[in-house]
């Protein structure tokens, strides 16, 4: 019984991960695959949009990103 719960809650954490994260990880991300000239301005606008409103803004971000 102990092991079908622990396979079962585990299982339940992979389907969250997989599922993605937030807005923001995933323009942390998004930053990541950027060339390294622009990663780091990338990453600093990332982070503003994170302070400044959270997963709105991020998503905002990601909805018009390109590197």
């Amino acid at each position: 019984m102990t092991r079908l719960v622990a396979t079962l809650f585990l299982s339940s954490l992979f389907l969250v991960a997989a599922c993605g994260g937030s807005p923001c990880d995933d323009l942390r991300d998004r930053c990541g695959e950027c060339p390294a000239e622009v990663r780091g301005i990338c990453e600093t606008a990332a982070e503003g949009a994170k302070n400044a409103g959270g997963d709105d803004a991020c998503q905002n971000f990601l909805d018009d990103f390109s590197c």
